[in-house]
């Protein structure tokens, strides 16, 4: 984890200041080292707020044992159907997981028997906790860390002044009520439209009483001004929301400076050094519009058939995710694009595959405030994005930043990739225009500036340095 960017000291890791200053614990039931568009965006931000006077640290869940069902529900389905068919094998691998659980949480638990007051890692000053939990299933996993992080919370109450809260599983409601009882502020920072935004909470099972103590928080940030309108259709008292997007740091997400530059990141990289190179950044699912974007592709290559496409980001770790990235590599095959695509996987310098790119893509279905257009666009790449209600065009306000496409149609998609990668001018001028929007409202400093006024906003009494 690493900071950059020019607007601030070279001295990277300052003395923690003594005076008083507010006090964060960030709640996230997954962390880096784990992948995610939020994980990496806190991972930037937090040496920030370090180095701005606040102090804060991190309480997770352990690594180990990341499931990869989504729920008991969805598996003990999937064991059904297989005993009508005759078949028990899922059933056994389920009661192994099951098993296996139990044995790596006391394993994690006889390894680190002080993890509720010691931290596990500390990278760039910021104390990473890594709590037990257990579960073969995600649904489960998430109510075990809400007890985990609940007494976390209570045991370390003097280290502390402000919660931080990602998401909206039961860790929020448990770290809600709990902040009430001891007198602590809490913050809840909505990431994904159509799963953290109140909307949603009401309708899932314990929906309205979750969605009442949600509204008891001090504050509730929000990405993006479709989150916002679901708070207003939602009643959430206006005073409380924040709207406070997420941030790109602009020195490492910057273009090269020639096409001889790019040539040979393309050749460190081991991409095609000739023809256009059209970059996707996200994870390999079906919620980010991959599918939809192999389909384009092979119009794409009927147009120009040494263009090239790049996936950049990790399989996720569900199993329907699996056999989904399975059946899109079998689609490449069939439409003879294995030589058209790549796919690397999770790597660790996004940076480079922008720089080394000419336009970029996300066709997704929903989104938050997706990190990937931000750090495309800071690297002048004109974006191409599909047109998710409330969140594309309010990153792209016009055709001169960028291309909001309709219809989530393969031709559709096409066409908007192919205005930019048949006309080199229109492509650079609007890739100018991108960074400069970027700049103007979506920097990392913008964001630590924000964060830091409503911490010790939540803490009129508090005397800070």
């Amino acid at each position: 984890m690493t900071v950059y960017e020019e607007e601030w000291p070279k001295e990277q890791h300052k003395q923690r200041r003594e005076a008083a200053s507010p006090r964060v614990c960030l709640v996230m039931p997954r962390f880096h080292p784990l992948f995610g568009g939020h994980i990496v965006q806190m991972t930037r931000f937090l040496p920030r707020l370090q180095q701005q006077g606040i102090i804060a640290f991190v309480a997770t869940g352990m690594v180990e044992g990341d499931p990869k069902t989504k729920s008991v529900r969805d598996l003990w389905g999937e064991i059904r159907e297989e005993r009508r068919n005759g078949r028990m094998a899922l059933f056994s691998r389920t009661l192994r997981a099951f098993t296996q659980s139990w044995r790596q949480t006391f394993q994690f638990i006889r390894q680190n028997p002080s993890c509720f007051r010691r931290p596990s890692a500390n990278v760039d000053c910021v104390d990473i906790y890594r709590l037990p939990v257990w579960g073969p299933a995600k649904t489960i996993r998430s109510r075990t860390f809400a007890f985990s992080a609940a007494w976390f919370l209570l045991a370390n109450c003097r280290r502390y002044d402000i919660i931080h809260l990602v998401g909206t599983s039961w860790h929020v409601s448990f770290s809600i009520l709990l902040a009430k009882l001891l007198g602590k502020r809490t913050v809840v920072e909505m990431v994904l439209l159509g799963s953290d935004d109140p909307e949603t909470i009401a309708r899932r099972r314990f929906g309205r009483i979750n969605l009442a103590i949600w509204k008891r928080a001090d504050c509730i940030v929000s990405l993006s001004p479709a989150l916002t309108e679901s708070c207003q259709r939602m009643d959430v008292a206006e005073e409380k929301v924040e709207v406070i997007p997420v941030g790109v740091a602009m020195s490492r997400f910057s273009p090269l400076p020639d096409d001889a530059a790019k040539e040979q990141m393309r050749q460190k990289l081991g991409l095609p050094s000739r023809g256009k190179l059209v970059v996707f950044v996200g994870g390999i699912m079906r919620r980010k519009g991959v599918d939809l974007l192999i389909d384009a592709w092979s119009l794409v290559r009927q147009a120009l058939p040494d263009a090239h496409l790049v996936c950049v980001g990790p399989i996720a770790f569900s199993a329907d995710s699996r056999v989904f990235f399975e059946a899109q590599k079998q689609k490449i095959a069939s439409l003879g694009l294995r030589e058209a695509v790549t796919f690397t996987g999770r790597v660790d310098d996004v940076a480079a595959y922008y720089q080394a790119s000419d336009v970029f893509t996300l066709p997704s279905v929903t989104e938050g405030l997706p990190n990937s257009v931000l750090e495309a666009m800071a690297c002048e790449l004109p974006p191409v994005m599909s047109d998710i209600p409330g969140i594309s065009r309010s990153i792209i306000r016009s055709a001169a930043e960028g291309t909001v496409f309709e219809g989530r149609t393969p031709a559709a998609l096409a066409a908007a990739l192919l205005s930019y990668l048949q006309d080199d001018g229109r492509r650079e001028v609007v890739g100018q225009n991108a960074r400069q929007r970027i700049a103007e409202a979506y920097s990392l400093t913008y964001r630590t500036e924000r964060y830091t006024a409503l911490y010790r906003g939540l803490l009129p009494g508090l005397d800070v340095v």
